[in-house]
């Protein structure tokens, strides 16, 4: 899971940041298993995103969301643009997940690596083998969406890990 860029030729113009109008069917993942399905810029833009029941598939969210819930994936690879505020994850096993964000929160994760940027230390909760490394996406519009996302890139706090398990 090295350092990603966009999959396709396609490195997509639409503008950055903004709530412009989007399809409301956009908005998420789900029920995608074996498959490779990419949300490119401008087909967010800034709206909340949810992927929920994935499995056995590479999933590219390429836009700048207001805020990301990832439920009851396995054996993904999970590719996220920015996240204004909330990154978070349930459920989650054998999975490698790139996010950038504002707040990141596992919960019930197992054999995972996060590539993360986070505003805040991030949180784990009722989690095992769980790895951390630093953010590795990259895509034509990345520097932008970080400041749509109001992220800044120098304030990193990916490996500052809060074990918040009772």
């Amino acid at each position: 899971f090295k350092s990603q860029m966009i999959p396709t030729g396609d490195s997509a113009s639409s503008p950055p940041g903004g709530k412009g109008k989007v399809d409301k069917r956009n908005l998420r993942f789900d029920s995608i298993s074996g498959q490779e399905a990419i949300k490119k810029p401008g087909e967010i833009n800034g709206q909340q995103f949810k992927l929920t029941f994935v499995d056995n598939s590479t999933l590219w969210v390429l836009d700048n969301t207001a805020d990301i819930v990832c439920e009851d994936a396995e054996n993904c690879k999970i590719y996220l643009g920015p996240v204004k505020t909330l990154a978070q994850f349930r459920n989650i096993e054998n999975c490698a997940i790139s996010v950038a964000c504002q707040q990141f929160r596992c919960t019930n994760c197992t054999n995972c690596i996060f590539h993360l940027y986070s505003s805040t230390p991030p949180t784990i909760e009722h989690s095992s083998n769980i790895t951390f490394a630093p953010y590795n996406l990259g895509y034509p519009l990345l520097k932008q969406h970080f400041a749509a996302a109001q992220l800044d890139s120098n304030v990193n706090k990916w490996e500052n890990i809060v074990d918040a398990t009772p």
